[in-house]
């Protein structure tokens, strides 16, 4: 009989002085650690998805600079 599949445990950074000082800087901690728990494929995803983004942006960008249509904020 095979043993029933453990859950795996949850990746948390360890509360050092650096990660400390890091929150305090204004690093987001939990999405560090949510990325750390991820799969690989979860992870290649993410990737993918945040690659697919950043062409986008810079397709309309590429655009409004070749339509000379400036907007200011």
């Amino acid at each position: 009989m095979n043993p029933l599949p453990t859950t795996p445990t949850r990746i948390t950074l360890p509360r050092t002085p650096e990660v400390e000082e890091a929150e305090r800087a204004g690093f987001d901690l939990g999405l560090i650690e949510d990325n750390l728990n991820l799969t690989h494929e979860g992870r290649i995803l993410q990737h993918n998805r945040a690659i697919a983004l950043m062409w986008k942006l810079k397709h309309q960008y590429e655009q409004t600079l070749n339509h000379g249509n400036t907007t200011s904020i």
